[in-house]
Formats: C-alpha cells, sequence, structure tokens
C-alpha cells in the first residue's frame, strides 16, 4: 500500500473510533445505564472496553475485502517488497 493510504486509514479510523464511543455513550445516555455491563463494572463494563473499535472493526473488514481484493494478486512475489529495497536489504 501506499503511504497515503496509511495516513487515509488512520484518519478514518481515528474518527470512526470517536464516533463509536460516541454512539455507545448515547446509547448508555438513552438506556439511562451507567455502566454498560458487570464484566468489567470497575472500568465502565466490556462494552467501554471495545467502544471505540465498534465501528472500525466492519469499516476494516469492508476495506480489506473492497480495495485489497484489487491490489492484492494470488502470485505475490515476496521478493519485490518495497520496503526491502528501501532498507537496501536484499
Amino acid at each position: 500500500m501506499h503511504f497515503l493510504d496509511y495516513v487515509f486509514l488512520g484518519f478514518i479510523c481515528g474518527c470512526l473510533s470517536i464516533l463509536g464511543d460516541l454512539c455507545e455513550s448515547f446509547l448508555k445516555r438513552c438506556g439511562n445505564v451507567k455502566d454498560s455491563g458487570t464484566i468489567l463494572s470497575e472500568h465502565g463494563g466490556i462494552l467501554d472496553r471495545i467502544d471505540s473499535m465498534l465501528l472500525v472493526l466492519p469499516f476494516l473488514y469492508w476495506y480489506v475485502l473492497e480495495y485489497l481484493a484489487y491490489t492484492h494478486s494470488e502470485n505475490y512475489d515476496f521478493d519485490n517488497i518495497k520496503i526491502l529495497k528501501f532498507m537496501k536489504i536484499y
């Protein structure tokens, strides 16, 4: 992948993680619930630990299926990795 693809993914995943946290907090406020469960209750519940991944993981799954399916071939030659040429390691 190109460097700009990594920047794009980092920006989008950062925004989606914040949005996932806000959505989970909104659901808890609508239900008048302080903690989302008894597992890890001192941290607000297990859902509070994974809330940033609620929207990021489906997006990454879609991105891998849609984008990387076009850029990855089955006969990929691992001797042609660009980072190895950049680091002058052969």
